[in-house]
Parts: C-alpha cells; sequence; structure tokens
C-alpha cells in the first residue's frame, strides 16, 4: 500500500474534509453574523448533511459497527429532506 492509499484509507483525509466543513459552516456563520452572507435557514442544511456525508465515510474506513453508518447517512438524509422542506415553504 502506498502512502497515498494508506492516507486515504486511514481517515486522515476523512478527517480533514470534516474539519474544513466545520470551518465552511464557522465562516459562514461569522459572515451573517456581519450581515454578509445568507442566513443559516438556506445553507446549514446543505453543511449538516455534508459533514454527516463525510462522517459516514470516516466511519467506515475506521471499521466502526454498521448501524454507526446507518446512522450517519440517515441523518444526513434528514438534513437534506429540512433543507427541501424550508425551500420548499419560501
Amino acid at each position: 500500500m502506498t502512502e497515498f492509499e494508506s492516507l486515504l484509507s486511514g481517515g486522515f483525509m476523512a478527517t480533514v474534509v470534516l474539519l474544513v466543513v466545520a470551518l465552511e459552516g464557522a465562516l459562514l456563520y461569522f459572515r451573517w453574523r456581519r450581515r454578509g452572507a445568507p442566513a443559516p435557514q438556506r445553507w446549514l442544511s446543505q453543511i449538516v448533511a455534508g459533514a454527516f456525508l463525510v462522517l459516514a465515510l470516516l466511519v467506515q474506513q475506521l471499521s466502526l459497527h454498521a448501524f454507526a453508518v446507518g446512522a450517519c447517512l440517515a441523518a444526513a438524509g434528514l438534513a437534506h429532506l429540512a433543507g427541501y422542506r424550508s425551500r420548499w415553504l419560501q
């Protein structure tokens, strides 16, 4: 196994992506507080769904219980549905 493959399969890259998603959410929140970005109702569900999808990948790469992967995927689906609902009601 090469070094690159071990980075991908070991969970390191998924952790980095998860941190980037969290940083993106924090930056959007702080921009919203300074009145420079849209309200969280417009972007929060996508950030949460993306974070749960990456978390499901990380859980799978760490060979944790399959229930945890399913729970992460279900949470991502619920976040997507919440986003659809908020856009539908606008």
